[in-house]
């Protein structure tokens, strides 16, 4: 059956044309044929667990993995770690939902990871071992990440269980710079656009095995919008021993930050004036300590013995000014609100691996066993207060104006997530050039929550689930030139606190005038099933010759149990289960470097599809019908084949390096997009947002060893561009906006940015 289905998939039928391509290729560049196992001069590899102390040849690993390096990372002077990601790697996307550059939503392969409470969070993230998907919502953010201190960035593409819950569209590992692989005193500065400044420090040695590594950072700007003004201030250390055959590294990470982002905006008013904001302020201020500790040890030249442990701490204040639903004003004296909420999120977590390197029946074998635990701790306060918004700014935070009572929509709750998982991995090299994968992992995770109002009992709760989540592939490597991949997989995701506690079975059971308020109100906490995805992908990758590098691959995942949000208007909705819903797609990669010139190509389709027929609610779609007989019009019709909302169907990154002499560099990027539906048009009976495409320019010039010149042009040609797009209530019930009808919005991307900047290292 999985032969038919394929079959009658275009994307595949063309993969398979490239495939008798690239094969004839090989076949008739190889000067002899019988030349198949000729190694290739450097191996690469890559991480097989959270832990990243051990790995396996990246020619063994059995789907796509993509990695890029510290050195990397500094030449393209990014912003955070998702700008790495949509710049650098294949199947990546981001968005400007939340219009802020360190909120960005990040999708791979259709799975997203996101700092916005509420969204389905299909990625792992993992930094030194330690998770850092943030446990009420399993958010992750960005501007928490110290870029400048990573090492190495990995994404696993793919349904993957040894990384555990949330790895339905991969997981991303962190590798944190040390003083041994960081042996030097640096100073980087810039200035530009947006009144945009960043500072970083840092500084790294070692001696007789013990090593220390600093990084300090700032960044500070008044961004491009209407009062968006934002700051961010991070600290990172770790002590490092490495001595005969132990190692162990201790590290501490402080992060303060104020972010403002003023979200989507009418249409018609981005037309009118591109730099305008809907209502003000939508202010997140986090304040994080994290402490860590990793370090493995070899037993013997066969086994190595890994351990992890780490405690994290989120703060998080969340201001968001926003105009009142028409019953949230009975006096007619405030058109606003103000949602106000507090997180105080604590997890800590451990996990103990064992990696035994020794042959099976004569072959090569590498088997890890582990051990993995985590909690997370989490109070949710919030209220809503009534307001007025400001005529001429719309926002509800002006000097002098008065901010009316609070409501009776007050929220205080506490979560307990608690999750054991037991993995295992083995790699079986059959011969040198296959290798065979076999992996799984057994999750235990454990949802509590608990009402501390004294009025809402109905929040209590407690939910359990568990699975065990397998995994084959294998690895075919005909020679340097042609290596072929294949794995089948399954990976889960439990239901978040704010899921459990918000769904549409809640409003059967507490009356149709209910609704949650995201993220600033919960309701009881109805079942919800656990989100299991399978796939499965297979493709080819190699090194040509010494000047080019290829990769081309085909997936597929089924998400059984998807858990949507569904609006009821505004900043409030309910989440449910649907069936099924489908990611599947292409992806190509081309890397070549030809003297002094470098070119890097990725492109990706993906079609993401509902499989199932089921009605959404929608109330600001234009074709909303009743299904509920109370004479309002909240639902539409989605269709089995339907595509998800917020997701590009095509991609494509262009990214060429130039040297032009020993001292100088430059590089172009052109990066295309697709349009994609509305957030809010699940049923696809309204237009697309248009495509776009964006170049980007970075130069260096070194006036000696020790001192660089940087200069980075984002948007070269100010483009007018819009990343992301959702149906909302009609403009014209906001004051000073009474001509304006259309209920389209959408988040504008950021027009032409000019940064220089200088890099001093000793």
């Amino acid at each position: 059956m999985g032969f038919l289905f394929w079959r009658n998939v275009y994307v595949c039928n063309a993969f398979f044309r490239l495939v008798q391509v690239f094969l004839v290729g090989v076949f008739y560049a190889s000067p002899v044929w019988s030349e198949m196992a000729v190694e290739l001069e450097g191996i690469e590899v890559m991480s097989t667990s959270p832990l990243s102390t051990s790995g396996i040849d990246v020619n063994q690993v059995p789907n796509r993995v993509q990695a890029i390096n510290a050195a990397e990372i500094e030449e393209g002077n990014y912003t955070n770690i998702a700008d790495v990601l949509q710049s650098q790697f294949g199947g990546v996307t981001t968005n400007a939902a939340q219009n802020n550059p360190l909120q960005a939503d990040l999708q791979v392969r259709g799975f997203t990871a996101s700092p916005l409470l509420g969204l389905p969070i299909g990625l792992a993230i993992y930094q030194d071992g330690m998770r850092i998907n943030e446990p009420l919502g399993e958010t992750v953010h960005w501007d928490l990440v110290p870029t400048d201190a990573v090492e190495r960035m990995e994404l696993i593409s793919g349904a993957n269980p040894i990384f555990g819950l949330n790895a339905l569209g991969g997981a991303l590992v962190l590798k944190m710079k040390d003083g041994f692989s960081f042996e030097q005193e640096q100073l980087a500065m810039s200035y530009g656009s947006f009144d945009r400044s960043k500072l970083s420090l840092q500084a790294g040695a070692n001696s007789n095995g013990l090593a220390y590594y600093i990084h300090a950072n700032r960044f500070k700007e008044d961004g491009w919008r209407d009062l968006s003004d934002s700051d961010a201030h991070s600290f990172y250390g770790n002590i490092a021993v490495n001595k005969d055959n132990f190692y162990a590294k201790r590290s501490l990470q402080k992060t303060v930050s104020d972010l403002i982002g003023n979200s989507i905006t009418p249409v018609e008013l981005l037309k009118q004036d591109y730099d305008a904001i809907f209502t003000a302020p939508d202010i997140t201020e986090n304040n994080l300590t994290a402490l860590g500790l990793e370090s493995d040890y070899w037993l013997n030249d066969e086994l190595q013995l890994s351990f992890n442990g780490y405690f994290r701490q989120l703060k998080a204040d969340a201001f968001n000014g926003d105009m009142a639903d028409d019953d949230d004003d009975e006096n007619g004296i405030y058109d606003a609100v103000n949602n106000i909420s507090q997180r105080d999120q604590q997890s800590y977590g451990l996990s103990l691996q064992s990696t035994l390197f020794k042959d099976l029946a004569a072959c090569q074998n590498q088997f890890t066993f582990g051990f993995g635990f985590f909690q997370g701790d989490s109070r949710f306060k919030a209220k809503v207060q009534q307001a007025s918004l400001d005529p001429k700014t719309r926002s509800t935070m002006t000097a002098g104006a008065t901010t009316g009572p609070y409501t009776d929509e007050r929220t205080d709750i506490k979560t307990t997530n608690q999750s054991m998982g037991l993995f295992a991995s083995d790699t079986w090299s059959l011969t040198p050039q296959v290798s065979l994968t076999l992996a799984g992992r057994y999750d235990r995770t454990q949802i509590q929550l608990r009402d501390q109002t004294g009025d809402q009992s109905e929040l209590d709760g407690k939910h359990v689930f568990y699975l065990f989540n397998p995994s084959f592939g294998v690895s075919y490597r005909l020679n340097s030139k042609l290596n072929f991949y294949g794995s089948i997989s399954q990976s889960a995701r439990a239901p978040s606190a704010i899921e459990l506690a918000c769904s549409e079975e809640v409003l059967e059971m507490a009356g149709e005038d209910e609704e949650c308020r995201l993220p600033n109100a919960f309701l009881a906490d109805p079942p919800l099933d656990e989100v299991v995805a399978r796939n499965f992908e297979f493709g080819l990758r190699g090194q040509w010759n010494e000047m080019m590098k290829y990769h081309l691959g085909v997936f597929h995942s089924t998400n059984k149990d998807d858990i949507i949000f569904q609006s009821t208007g505004r900043s409030t909705g309910l989440f449910k289960n649907i069936d099924k819903t489908r990611r599947m797609g292409l992806e190509a990669g081309l890397k070549i470097a030809s003297g002094r010139l470098e070119t890097n190509i990725n492109y990706s389709y993906l079609k993401a599809t509902f499989e199932d027929d089921f009605f959404v609610l929608s109330p600001n779609h234009p074709a909303a019908v009743d299904i509920n007989g109370d004479a309002s019009a909240g639902s539409i019709r989605v269709k089995r084949g339907d595509r998800i909302p917020g997701l590009p169907e095509h991609t494509l990154k262009v990214h060429s390096k130039l040297l032009l002499s020993d001292k100088a560099s430059f590089s172009v990027e052109w990066q295309a997009s697709a349009g994609q539906y509305l957030r809010g048009d699940e049923s696809n009976q309204l237009s697309k947002t248009p495509s776009y495409n964006v170049f980007n320019l970075n130069a260096d010039y070194a006036i000696s060893e020790q001192i660089q010149i940087l200069a980075k042009v984002e948007n070269v040609f100010d483009k007018k561009y819009y990343s992301f797009g959702l149906l909302g209530e009609e403009p014209d019930e906001v004051v000073g906006l009474e001509h304006l009808s259309d209920n389209r919005f959408y988040g504008p991307g950021s027009p032409r940015g000019v940064w220089l900047g200088l890099r001093a290292t000793f």
